[in-house]
């Protein structure tokens, strides 16, 4: 076992990216804490190596091996803050697993992103496509980032608002290497409406009772439709759904 933050040569790449594909970087590091982030951005600008930020490595596609260093972003947090009354807000680290921490909300009961549920990838990665399935996008929960800005060195706040969402973009895609994220904040609800008028999850649900739904229930019900569209990554690695709709874009209501 490796100690967070120690710069590794060589290492194999093959079980840090969804597809599976083989590839080694020449150096390598898995980071825990910002502090330990910031000491491999400086070793990388000291060694003259362009650095590669890697969460859940389903969004790359390695054509060889990576001559600079590769940033695992391992953060892990997962706590609650700001509990009131129906509303609490989830605190995540980037490294966290996105669906682990989907399915861990909706065990405790908090609605709002339940139909997020087997997107892969980690937490800090989220952001960035604003990810969105069956009617439902990150930014309809996220409070705020919080990320490292390469450019100032500072460690820095972004409201939903700071993030100039929209489909399947944000300001993280317009500014690319700019942030680094290392934590991210979503307010979600006990009470919060379940968003069902998704065609698949509507022919799921047709004729149940709904009154008693639980969060989880949701959950299991995109996992459901997800799995019968897409291979199961154990069996054939994937990158789930990564297309983006150029014709239309879904409005709640619409079939």
């Amino acid at each position: 076992m490796t100690r967070s933050g120690e710069i590794r040569e060589n290492v194999s790449l093959g079980t840090m990216n969804s597809l599976g594909i083989e590839a080694r970087a020449r150096y390598f590091v898995s980071v825990t804490t910002v502090e330990a982030l910031r000491r491999a951005l400086a070793w990388a600008s000291e060694a003259s190596v362009e650095p590669l930020l890697l969460g859940g490595g389903s969004n790359l596609v390695f054509a060889g091996d990576y001559p600079g260093l590769v940033i695992r972003i391992a953060i892990a947090r997962r706590c609650w803050e700001q509990v009131s009354g129906d509303e609490a807000t989830l605190v995540l680290g980037a490294g966290e697993n996105w669906h682990e921490s989907v399915l861990y909300a909706a065990s405790s009961g908090y609605r709002g992103i339940e139909n997020l549920a087997l997107i892969p990838g980690t937490v800090g990665a989220a952001p960035v496509q604003n990810i969105g399935a069956y009617g439902t996008e990150l930014q309809d929960t996220l409070v705020d980032i919080r990320a490292l800005d390469r450019q100032t060195g500072n460690e820095v706040v972004l409201t939903n608002s700071l993030c100039h969402f929209s489909y399947r973009d944000s300001v993280f895609k317009h500014e690319p290497g700019r942030y680094v994220i290392t934590e991210v904040r979503l307010r979600l609800s006990r009470t919060r409406p379940f968003s069902l008028d998704y065609r698949d999850l509507c022919d799921y649900f047709d004729g149940q009772d709904l009154r008693d739904l639980t969060p989880l229930d949701v959950a299991s019900a995109v996992m459901a439709v997800r799995r019968r569209k897409l291979p199961d990554p154990e069996q054939l690695p994937n990158a789930g759904s990564f297309f983006k709709n150029q014709l239309c874009q879904w409005q709640p209501g619409s079939h």
